[in-house]
């Protein structure tokens, strides 16, 4: 398995780099997004067919956008798979309290070369 991977959480008012982000109570939403991503992103790396994750959630609180990227084994049950990716989306949703107002999901399959 390769590391899980996850990208900075929910951007005050935008899409502001990190170094220009507040600190304060929204800094707090922020991590607690992003330990969250990181989370799910290790979680889906446990299914058996799934070698590597990405879990990005960004964007305005008013406006979420989850990604989700999944590189899966060569001989992986995409439909059971893709089940478990939607499922994570879900509870997000929950944990977050928040309805994402884009998502973007992406199943890969990792090719056997030869």
């Amino acid at each position: 398995m390769t590391n899980a991977r996850a990208c900075p959480g929910l951007a005050q008012g935008g899409d502001a780099p990190l170094a220009q982000r507040h600190t304060g109570p929204w800094a707090d939403a922020e991590q607690r997004c992003s330990k969250i991503a990181q989370a799910a992103a290790t979680g889906l790396m446990t299914h058996k067919d799934v070698e590597d994750a990405l879990v990005r959630i960004d964007g305005p609180r008013r406006a979420p956008r989850l990604w989700i990227e999944c590189f899966l084994s060569p001989h992986a049950d995409v439909t059971r798979t893709t089940e478990v990716v939607v499922g994570v989306r879900e509870q997000l949703e929950a944990m977050l309290d928040i309805t994402f107002d884009t998502v973007e999901m992406t199943i890969r399959n990792i090719a056997i070369p030869g």
